[in-house]
C-alpha cells in the first residue's frame, strides 16, 4: 500500500534526523499525506455483486444502474462476459458503485 511505503520512509528518516523543524515538518507532511489519501479513497467506485432478474443486453444493464450506457464495456470486460447482448440473469456479476 503506498501509504505504508510512504509512512515507513518518513519514519526512517526521522529514526535518524536532528533538526526539530525539519521533523515537525516531516510530521505535517505524514498527516497531508494521510489527509490525502482519505479523501481520494472516498471518490473511488467500490465493487458490488448484483444479480439480474432477467438476462440483458449490457448496454441496458449500463443503463439501467448508472443512468448510462458509458459503463457497457466495463461491464463486459469485468466480468467477462462473451457477447454484449448477453448479460446473464440469476447469476452474480460485478459492478462499480459510486458513493
Amino acid at each position: 500500500e503506498f501509504r505504508k511505503i510512504v509512512f515507513d520512509k518518513v519514519e526512517q528518516i526521522l529514526l535518524e534526523l536532528d533538526d526539530d523543524e525539519l521533523y515537525v515538518a516531516l510530521i505535517d507532511l505524514q498527516t497531508s499525506v494521510s489527509t490525502d489519501l482519505d479523501a481520494r479513497a472516498r471518490e473511488l467506485p467500490r465493487l458490488a455483486s448484483l444479480v439480474l432478474n432477467a438476462s440483458l443486453p449490457a448496454i441496458v444493464v449500463s443503463h439501467d444502474i448508472y443512468g448510462t450506457i458509458e459503463e457497457e464495456q466495463d461491464i463486459l470486460n469485468r466480468n467477462k462476459i462473451a457477447h454484449p447482448l448477453f448479460v446473464q440473469g440469476g447469476v452474480p456479476i460485478e459492478v462499480k458503485i459510486y458513493a
